[in-house]
């Protein structure tokens, strides 16, 4: 995707930041600081936030690594402010594949969220 960044690889799938990724973490920081004065209030918003969307890094594996086991590669998976984005690879449709690879990813973050929760209570 155009205006990404390549921030490294995850089973052989390269993963993207848009660059409106990191203006929402200074959007968050200002807002954060705005709110509360405290840089380290601040700096605490954007950890929570970069945790959030592992969670999401998480559920767009669980779709790509879904679709691997039917045969379809993923070009790359991005993140965007709004969430994040597996991208298949062109190939003939298969019936059963995509509703298995769209279903297989809700509980894919569960994994993560105890290390989100400590966050969220403080």
């Amino acid at each position: 995707m155009k205006w990404s960044l390549r921030v490294g690889r995850l089973f052989g799938i390269p993963l993207y930041v848009h660059f409106t990724f990191f203006l929402f973490l200074m959007w968050v920081a200002a807002e954060s600081w705005r709110m509360g004065g405290s840089t380290g209030g601040a700096l605490v918003e954007v950890l929570f936030m970069c945790a959030l969307f592992g969670c999401v890094v998480l559920h767009e594996l669980g779709h790509a690594l879904t679709a691997r086991r039917y045969g379809i590669a993923t070009r790359d998976i991005t993140l965007l402010p709004i969430g994040g984005v597996a991208r298949p690879s062109p190939g003939p449709p298969l019936t059963f594949s995509l509703p298995a690879s769209s279903c297989s990813s809700p509980s894919s973050p569960r994994a993560f969220s105890p290390s989100v929760m400590p966050a969220w209570k403080a």
